[in-house]
């Protein structure tokens, strides 16, 4: 009787082991970390973040990250500007891998051809036109014919931005010179011998005043002094204004020579002891020169454009210094002058903005061309024109890609290579990692999703101990007979031998 006993209570000690190894693997499964990793090209990144998990009721099942931040940006990424830019406000936590993993290339596998769209809404009605099929439309009354679809660039709106336009030029016949930005306040010198300006009024009529004024003259000058690569600006030209040099000595304006058929300045150095003059001619480049003297109301054409809302402008051009005219123009619309040899285009005038070149931007933009403007519609913006509203639709499934990636733990110089497809799990060391979803331009960035999974961990050794232990007591470890109590009732053999 003893033997079978102490089988029956090693079997039952032993899967009551067993289960208690698999509650607490469960439960470092169910805890085990699971985030995001955000990695650009040619960039590396380490840290693996997830929205911020509630606290549990339960100690038992509460797990600490290495970090948790309020906001994205207190997180310490190896590139913060990557991860942030994709991630939105509120509380991460955030686990540090024991290796950095740098993204070396996005090969694409398959991508399908976008479908663009033009979404036109009247007051009572809506319309969506395939812009493939269609490149002849109609927009209150008149006909538009879609020129192209680019990627684009130009002006974003932004609340903390600052006044900005966007002006093309071109000569008659000839390529537009786009995205010229104007900062308010700021002259902008393009071509040899063509200046622009932006100011930005409260409205119209306080602009048609400033033009009214006709082209600013010295006022709107500056000189400076060239010390090695900085340049040291002076807006006065009151004679006996300078300042003193790195080497001790002293720059001081003599007088502004206004007479000849161009302005010019003269500067006295004196540094030591000896004392030398330079002049300097207005908007003459002269890589040598230690005087610089910016003029640009006397280059050869000016235009200055007075801003007051945003979509519009009054420009006003000038050519050797006498006014050629003056224009209102909405955004996309052109004027040409007599007296200046450019066409003019307003593509952009916004209060509150920022410039974005083609290499960062990830959005298009449909350009159509009509009889008197052209329109620019920009994916995410809707454009009014009279009574309709506009919005270009792009609609593209992400490329399916495959990324080859490099890890390296800290602290060695030897990388582990891995690639990583759509539909695929990879291993490297104790983490897992698959694509997660696609960022706005997959082919520069790639997202991971990451899970911590250790190979062994001490739950699962108790774990498979007990289910060998287990296994053994069952198949090995029962008595190949048991005893017979001397009462027993006699078997019918027995009887019948009787």
């Amino acid at each position: 009787m003893k033997r079978p006993r102490v089988h029956s209570v090693l079997t039952a000690l032993v899967f009551l082991v067993l289960v208690a190894a698999a509650i607490f693997e469960a439960r470092n499964w169910m805890l085990a970390f699971k985030g995001e990793i955000r990695v650009a090209a040619g960039k590396t990144e380490r840290l693996a973040v997830a929205a911020a998990r509630p606290e549990p009721q339960f100690a038992f099942l509460q797990t600490k990250p290495d970090f948790r931040a309020e906001t994205p940006d207190a997180l310490p990424f190896e590139d913060p500007e990557t991860s942030t830019e994709l991630l939105g406000m509120g509380r991460y936590d955030a686990v540090r891998l024991p290796f950095s993993i740098r993204l070396k290339q996005a090969r694409v596998l398959s991508q399908e051809e976008p479908r663009c769209l033009l979404k036109i809404s009247e007051p009572e009605s809506e319309q969506t036109i395939d812009l493939q099929q269609n490149r002849d439309i109609e927009v209150n009354g008149e006909p538009y014919r879609l020129e192209t679809v680019r990627k684009w660039s130009g002006l974003l709106r932004y609340p903390s931005g600052e006044p900005l336009a966007a002006i093309s030029l071109r000569k008659p016949g000839g390529q537009w010179t786009g995205n010229v930005y104007l900062a308010a306040g700021a002259w902008r010198r393009i071509e040899p011998s063509v200046a622009l300006r932006l100011t930005w009024y409260a409205s119209e009529e306080a602009a048609r005043k400033a033009s009214s004024a006709g082209l600013p003259r010295v006022e709107a000058a500056r000189w400076g002094v060239v010390e090695g690569p900085a340049v040291d600006w002076f807006a006065s030209f009151v004679p006996g204004t300078g300042a003193e040099l790195k080497n001790g000595g002293t720059a001081t304006l003599l007088k502004l020579d206004e007479s000849a058929s161009e302005p010019a300045i003269d500067v006295e150095f004196i540094e030591g002891g000896q004392k030398t003059t330079e002049r300097a001619v207005a908007n003459e480049r002269n890589s040598d020169a230690r005087v610089m003297f910016e003029y640009p109301s006397r280059l050869e054409t000016v235009i200055l454009v007075y801003a007051f809302e945003d979509g519009k402008a009054l420009l006003a051009a000038y050519h050797q210094q006498k006014p050629c005219g003056e224009k209102m123009l909405s955004a996309g619309e052109t004027w040409s002058s007599e007296g200046i040899p450019f066409e003019v285009r307003l593509d952009q005038a916004l209060e509150k903005a920022l410039p974005v070149s083609e290499k960062d931007s990830t959005l298009f933009e449909a350009v159509l061309r009509g009889p008197s403007r052209e329109l620019r519609l920009r994916q995410g913006e809707a454009v009014r024109s009279g009574d309709l509203r506009l919005e270009f639709v792009r609609k593209a499934n992400p490329p399916r890609v495959r990324y080859e990636f490099a890890a390296r733990q800290e602290g060695s110089q030897d990388e582990r290579a891995f690639t990583l497809g759509p539909d695929e799990t990879v291993r490297v060391w104790n983490w897992s990692f698959s694509q997660g979803p696609p960022t706005a331009d997959p082919t520069r960035t790639a997202v991971l999703a990451a899970r911590q999974t250790p190979t062994w961990s001490m739950t699962r050794i108790i774990m498979a101990a007990s289910l060998a232990a287990l296994v053994w007591l069952i198949l090995f470890s029962r008595p190949d007979h048991a005893p017979v109590p001397a009462d027993a009732a006699p078997t019918a053999k027995s009887r019948s031998a009787s």
